[in-house]
């Protein structure tokens, strides 16, 4: 080889190390942008080596999908965490890095990375955050036909809506109007118009004030207890707060009498319940208080394996707040009675809680058990049981994705109070053997 060659050679050899360094520098960078563009703007993510209430959502949301974390939802991002992540990914052909990025996020329900309101609802044939958002509200209203969010309006969720709608007594258009998406909880409710009798002074307001979404207080209890009276089923009772199941309730009284389904109580409505209030009502003597404490529960409600975390007042669709810990296990597991007491209540067929029943114990305070396949043989109202006694078996009744138990517990037949710290007590989620009956 002559020198002139070598020398030539070399040169180009030079060149080339220059354009793949200056390429592959450039691909850093683009790939850094891409990166770091896909987190903009969205919630933190948990990473390996976190803990706390966010890992717990991703181990249940990752449970929910059927994918188990080795060592069950423990709020710890460890090794068996990352795993389970790098399962998912490698199932919905993402890469398996486990890590969750904004893909990961998305695909668990975990990251929603935009507002909707009324300027930008999704409309037929749009694509994006929005759409996956209303797929996603579809989802967990329990839609029949639904499917999973991929981001994409077309015909499969055109009619999710106009199912939705029609369950709702909305005008059944496939739209999203604004009256649909706060059905969905995708926006507020709109404030609710004064309401002016035929017979009043048109500047005279009906009489009032009546209970409205999101109050606290004695006459929300006395409108629930009024309600349940009249037939209509309120998960968990009259708790004194006007949530979503308390709407829903008032909405199935307004179809039922030929009322706009609002979920609004004016005084129409409140004549039908013959609550329409007086401007000044007399005085009361203040009820007693309900306790604020619980004793230690004798039996763990579900048979093993199972797994949970405390999700107490995590948001749910339509403004709700979760008012007890979900118990996550296969279905047909054994249900037990968590204290002696009685069944006060069995339910066959709640919107929400699917098939559902109350054990009241001797002091007053109650639980409540959703989403149930089956009651017990012999398990009924006005039944006694005893701790530990099979009442029901675990499924997916109701508002449920997957088998899980849904548990409150209500002090002094009171509001709900935390069940995390008094289920983590005596945590038998392990104990896969049936308890002696």
């Amino acid at each position: 080889m002559s020198r002139t060659t070598l020398i030539i050679r070399s040169a180009v050899a030079l060149c080339a190390g220059a354009v793949l360094s200056v390429a592959v520098g450039t691909g850093s960078v683009r790939a850094a942008e891409s990166s770091q563009s896909t987190t903009q703007g969205g919630p933190a993510m948990p990473s390996r080596g976190d803990a706390g209430p966010a890992v717990v959502r991703l181990q249940q949301a990752l449970a929910a999908r059927g994918i188990a974390v080795a060592g069950g939802v423990s709020g710890v991002y460890d090794e068996a965490t990352a795993s389970a992540v790098a399962t998912l990914q490698r199932q919905s052909g993402l890469r398996a890095s486990g890590k969750v990025d904004a893909r990961t996020a998305k695909l668990l329900g975990l990251a929603p990375t935009v507002t909707v309101t009324s300027a930008n609802l999704p409309t037929f044939g749009s694509a994006g955050d929005v759409v996956w958002l209303l797929q996603a509200a579809l989802l967990e209203q329990g839609v029949a036909g639904a499917g999973e969010p991929d981001g994409q309006f077309g015909v499969a969720t055109r009619k999710a809506v106009t199912a939705f709608q029609t369950r709702r007594g909305l005008r059944a258009s496939g739209r999203v109007d604004d009256a649909t998406a706060a059905a969905l909880g995708l926006i507020p409710a709109p404030q609710a118009p004064k309401v002016v009798t035929a017979a009043a002074s048109p500047s005279k307001p009906a009489a009032g004030p009546f209970p409205a979404y999101g109050e606290r207080s004695s006459a929300v209890t006395a409108l629930q207890q009024q309600l349940i009276a009249a037939g209509f089923a309120i998960d968990g009772g009259a708790t004194g707060f006007f949530g979503p199941r308390t709407k829903g309730a008032v909405e199935a009284l307004q179809r039922r009498h030929g009322l706009a389904a609002t979920g609004v109580v004016d005084a129409a409505t409140a004549a039908r319940l013959g609550t329409a209030a007086a401007p000044a009502p007399a005085p009361v003597a203040p009820a007693a208080p309900a306790p604020t404490t619980v004793p230690s529960l004798v039996a763990f409600p579900m048979q093993g394996k199972c797994w949970f975390g405390d999700t107490w007042h995590d948001a749910r669709s339509g403004g709700r707040m979760h008012e007890g810990t979900d118990l996550i296990g296969a279905a047909g597991l054994a249900i037990y009675a968590v204290a002696n007491g009685t069944i006060t209540r069995t339910y066959d067929g709640l919107a929400l809680g699917g098939k559902s029943l109350r054990l009241t114990a001797p002091d007053g305070t109650y639980y409540f058990y959703a989403h149930l396949d089956s009651f017990a043989p012999g398990i009924g109202a006005g039944v006694g049981v005893r701790a530990g006694q099979v009442i029901g078996y675990n499924g997916a009744t109701g508002n449920a994705h997957e088998p899980h138990l849904h548990f409150e517990i209500h002090p002094g037949g009171g509001a709900a109070v935390n069940p995390y710290p008094y289920l983590k007590a005596i945590d038998g989620c392990r104990n896969t053997a049936l308890l002696p009956q």
